[in-house]
């Protein structure tokens, strides 16, 4: 299928609009998540004495070639008893820092398998930063999305305009006299 340059432009631009709308929907969605994670955190989060239980330093290949990981194991009782263990990676720094031993952990109550570590884990709610950047997507994705729909809009408005006149047809003389006015393939008019 042979498409005019124009066509070409309009799908491409289209194209564009569905992904800037993606982009606008994903960081808003992510944004919200993270704010009602947070709030679910501070209404229903539960204080309680947990402890690092073991520390692995993991030495593993990746596409780019090797690379270490860091591991905590992360043991806690939640205040109805039930008792959970957690494995979870952390950064160089953080692993550094923290020692096996004791440490506070608040958990979601209707949740209690999601939890927080003050500087250590946050398996709820991502960093002011985190929400930050997604709040960024969302809003260039938006502006970026209203730049195009108007571009896009632009282009199918004035898709039809042709700079070739429009063309009168004379019927023979034998019929009563009738004007049909032709325009461009694809103009559409009023009947004669």
């Amino acid at each position: 299928m042979n498409m005019s340059t124009r066509d070409q432009i309009i799908a491409s631009v289209g194209a564009m609009l569905m992904l800037s709308l993606m982009l606008t929907l994903g960081g808003y969605m992510a944004g919200r998540q993270s704010r009602q994670s947070a709030d679910t955190l501070a209404a229903e989060g539960v204080v309680v004495d947990g402890r690092i239980t073991n520390k692995v330093e993991r030495f593993g290949g990746v596409v780019n070639g090797p690379k270490y990981t860091w591991w905590l194991d992360v043991s806690y009782t939640t205040k109805d008893g039930k008792t959970l263990t957690k494995t979870i990676g952390v950064d160089e720094p953080v692993y550094n820092r923290i020692s096996v031993g004791p440490v506070p952990v608040t958990y979601i109550k209707s949740e209690p398998s999601v939890f927080f570590i003050a500087g250590v884990y946050d398996s709820v709610n991502h960093s002011e930063a985190d929400i930050g950047v997604v709040d960024d997507l969302a809003f260039y994705g938006g502006i970026a999305s209203a730049v195009l729909g108007f571009v896009l809009a632009t282009l199918l408005i004035t898709r039809g305009g042709g700079s070739a006149p429009a063309t009168q047809t004379k019927l023979p003389p034998s019929q009563p006299y009738r004007s049909i006015t032709r325009g461009q393939p694809g103009q559409f008019g009023k009947r004669a």
